[in-house]
Parts: structure tokens; C-alpha cells; sequence
């Protein structure tokens, strides 16, 4: 019995080693870095520049890496540039091979030199004013058209990370921008700008730009306590910059009807929809007002509430002896309207 014993312990040891589909470490992904490779369309993926295995392998294959050289040109792509894009899409790889990648431009095998010199690129290479202004202005213009928003609008703070290929001025230049993370949203994220000649590539610039837009808000016009009902008087219009959702902010006075501060708000601050509540106007178990009209003909009476409810809000009463309850809405304090 006790070599039986052993031998179930071993056999269970050994089980989860064999036959493994995939990548190392039981990963669903492996990538082994290619020290060069060739890219043969506009933007790199990751099969051109690795060798995958394991059960996303196949999946993983179309992960885009960013712009693709110019024909004569290269640019190296890090394997923690490539971790990098592989989270970003959900992927959990383990990463082995050569720690970076030479990928070069159309026309070029791995094995052959480039036609020219790489160009300086990197964080501390200077970026030609004229070049970011102009992909400034092309990321300004992208981000307003996926927001639905006028240019003017929208603010993006722009920082170079990477200059690849880059003229020395930008005349005659015209942009393209792409999004790798998808489609863009308030915030900072990662950008890349495609400039052209004509019909010639002329360079690439990797940034990350933070991006805001500005609209219309609301503000205390004075000190606001918690719970007090609020006016017209109380806020006045201003013009912010939003860095959430414009959903958050609070726009016209009308909608402060009916309405209280869950907190202090000193004057001065923006009012935003977490910041304020409906004021209760009629509580459960009180004693209510019941109008019921009809044409002409008004009818009051007294009931008791089952529901708590603000300004507009329907609640159901009943009439004092009975158990039905009514539907009405919340009219003022302690009164409610049948509907």
C-alpha cells in the first residue's frame, strides 16, 4: 500500500508538466524576440518581429507595434515596448529571445544593411518646433472628431517620446494620427503621428498627449451648506476645464430644482451631479396632502405616505382606514397630486 501511495504522489506531481500546448511557464502566450525582421505593410505586427506559440498565438499575431520604417530606413522595437502592447490588448506572455528588434522598411531583408543611416531617435533627441505644432494641431483635430466635439474645444498637451525619420521642417508636410490603444479619451495615452510628402513617408513621431476639453459648468455663486435647497441665485456660469465626463457637471440652473448639496461647497467650486441630491418633501409614514383634480373640480384630503420622494417624483399614499394604495406626485412639502 505504501508504494502504491508513492506512486499516485509522483504521478500527480509529474501530470500538470506533460503534454503543455502552451507558451513557457503555462502562459497562454510564448514570444521569443527576432533580433531582426522586414515589415511588409504600413504598420509592424508582432508575427513579423517574433515567433509565437501556445494557445493566442494565433490571435496574438495581429497586435500592431506601431508605424512601419520607410523603405531605406529602420527602427527598433524593445521587448518592453512589446509587453507593453501585449497588456494593453490583454495578453499574459512570457517574453524570451533578443531583448530588442531591428525592424527594416520595405524592400530590405534581415539580414542586409539599411540603405542609410538610422536617424537619431529617442526621448532626448529634439523634436523641430514647426514638426510638433503641426502634429499637435492633427492629434487636436483626431481628438475632436472621435469626441464630437469643436476643436476649440479641445486641449492636448503634447510630449514627444520618440522621433523616427523626421525632416527637418514641416513644410509641405501633411499627418496622420493613430490611436494604438483604440479609440482616444480624455486623459493621457499614447499617440503616434505619420508624416508625409505627397505620396512619400516622411517620418514618424511616437508622443503621449494628455487631453481635455473645456465646456460650460456651473459654480457656486456662495458658500452652500449641506442640505440647503438650492436657487437660481445661488450658481452663476462659467467656463471649466473638464478632465471627466461633461456627464459629471451640472449645466443649466434648471436643473437645480428640487435639488440640495450632500455636502459643504464652498463658492467658487464647479457642482457636479455627485455633489447634489433631491430634497426629500415628502417621507415615508408622514401626513400628507392628497389633491385629486378633475376639470374644474379640486379635491384635497388627507393621506399618509409609503414612499419617500423629492420635487416630481411619484409616490404612493394611502387614505387613512384603508390599505389601497394611490399613485401621485410630489407637488411641494407634504402634498402630493394624484395621477
Amino acid at each position: 500500500m505504501r508504494i502504491l501511495a508513492t506512486l499516485i504522489v509522483l504521478l500527480a506531481a509529474w501530470l500538470p508538466c506533460s503534454g503543455a500546448a502552451e507558451g513557457p511557464a503555462g502562459l497562454a502566450l510564448g514570444v521569443q524576440l527576432r533580433p531582426a525582421a522586414a515589415a511588409a505593410g504600413k504598420f509592424v505586427r508582432l508575427d513579423e518581429v517574433a515567433e509565437l506559440s501556445g494557445e493566442r498565438a494565433g490571435e496574438a499575431g495581429s497586435v500592431l507595434l506601431g508605424l512601419a520604417p520607410a523603405a531605406g530606413q529602420r527602427r527598433t522595437v524593445t521587448g518592453q515596448a512589446v509587453a507593453g502592447r501585449l497588456a494593453e490588448e490583454g495578453f499574459e506572455c512570457a517574453l524570451t529571445g533578443a531583448s530588442e528588434t531591428v525592424v527594416l522598411g520595405p524592400g530590405q531583408a534581415p539580414d542586409q544593411k539599411p540603405a542609410q543611416a538610422p536617424p537619431a531617435a529617442g526621448p532626448a533627441a529634439p523634436v523641430e518646433e514647426s514638426l510638433t505644432s503641426l502634429a499637435l494641431v492633427a492629434v487636436r483635430a483626431s481628438l475632436a472628431g472621435h469626441l464630437g466635439r469643436p476643436a476649440d474645444d479641445v486641449e492636448v498637451k503634447l510630449e514627444p517620446l520618440r522621433a523616427v525619420g523626421l525632416p527637418s521642417e514641416s513644410k509641405g508636410l501633411t499627418c496622420q494620427v493613430r490611436w494604438p490603444a483604440g479609440n482616444p479619451r480624455l486623459g493621457r495615452q499614447r499617440v503616434e503621428v505619420a508624416f508625409s510628402s505627397g505620396k512619400e513617408p516622411a517620418g514618424c513621431l511616437e508622443a503621449c498627449a494628455d487631453a481635455a476639453v473645456w465646456g460650460p459648468v456651473l459654480e457656486a455663486a456662495r458658500n452652500l451648506a449641506a442640505g440647503e435647497l438650492l436657487r437660481p441665485e445661488d450658481v452663476r456660469a462659467a467656463r471649466r476645464r473638464l478632465a471627466g465626463s461633461e456627464a459629471d457637471h451640472l449645466t443649466s440652473p434648471a436643473q437645480l430644482a428640487g435639488m440640495v448639496p450632500v455636502r459643504a461647497i464652498r463658492a467658487g467650486a464647479v457642482l457636479e451631479t455627485r455633489d447634489l441630491a433631491k430634497q426629500l418633501l415628502v417621507r415615508r409614514g408622514q401626513a400628507v396632502t392628497l389633491v385629486i383634480e378633475s376639470g374644474s373640480v379640486r379635491l384635497s384630503e388627507a393621506a399618509v405616505a409609503r414612499s419617500n420622494g423629492g420635487l416630481g417624483d411619484m409616490v404612493t399614499v394611502e387614505r387613512p382606514g384603508s390599505r389601497r394604495q394611490l399613485a401621485g406626485r410630489v407637488v411641494d412639502h407634504g402634498k402630493v397630486r394624484m395621477e
